[in-house]
C-alpha cells in the first residue's frame, strides 16, 4: 500500500468508530427519551449532544472521500451535509433522504455532476467527474446516514410538547 492509501484507510475505520460511537449515542438518547418521565433541561441537553455527535461523526465520515476524490468544499458539502442538514430539520421526508443517500455511499458512487455557483449561474459551474471508490471510503457515511435517518427522528419526537400534537389530530 502507498502512503495515501494507508491513510485512508487509517480515516476510513476512525469512520467506523465513529458510527458505531454514533449509534450507541443515538439509541442510548432515544431510549432514555422515550422511557425516561422527565422532559426537562437533561432532555434537551441530550438532543443537543446528539446534534453535536452528528455534525462530528459526518465530518470525521467524509475526510476519506475527500481524500480518495480529491474533491473540493462545493461538492463536499453537497456529498457530506446537504442530505444531512435535510434529516435534521426534517426528520420525516429528510429520513428518506437521508436513506436514499446512503445507498449512494454504500454503493461507492460519487461525483458525476456539475455544479453551478450564482444566482442564475452567474458565478460559472464546475464538474464533477463520477468516481466509484473501491476501498470502501464511503461506507462510513453510508452508515451515518442509516443512523441519522433512523436514530434522529428517536431523539426528536420526544422532544416535541404533547401540546403541540394532542391538538393537531
Amino acid at each position: 500500500m502507498k502512503g495515501r492509501d494507508v491513510e485512508i484507510a487509517a480515516q476510513v475505520r476512525a469512520g467506523f468508530v465513529a458510527c458505531t460511537v454514533y449509534a450507541v449515542t443515538m439509541v442510548a438518547a432515544g431510549a432514555w427519551l422515550w422511557l425516561a418521565p422527565s422532559r426537562g433541561g437533561v432532555a434537551y441537553a441530550l438532543g443537543v449532544l446528539c446534534l453535536v455527535v452528528t455534525c462530528v461523526v459526518l465530518h470525521v465520515c467524509g475526510k476519506p472521500i475527500a481524500a480518495r476524490t480529491g474533491y473540493d468544499g462545493s461538492m463536499m458539502f453537497f456529498i457530506v451535509w446537504f442530505f444531512a442538514l435535510f434529516g435534521v430539520f426534517m426528520p420525516v421526508i429528510g429520513s428518506v433522504l437521508c436513506l436514499v443517500a446512503a445507498v449512494w455511499r454504500l454503493r461507492g458512487k460519487v461525483g458525476g455532476v456539475t455544479l453551478t455557483f450564482g444566482e442564475h449561474g452567474e458565478g460559472g459551474s464546475k464538474h464533477y467527474p463520477a468516481i466509484q471508490l473501491r476501498e470502501r471510503e464511503g461506507v462510513p457515511l453510508g452508515l451515518t446516514y442509516v443512523v441519522l435517518a433512523l436514530g434522529w427522528p428517536l431523539v426528536v419526537f420526544p422532544l416535541i410538547p404533547k401540546e403541540l400534537y394532542a391538538s393537531a389530530g
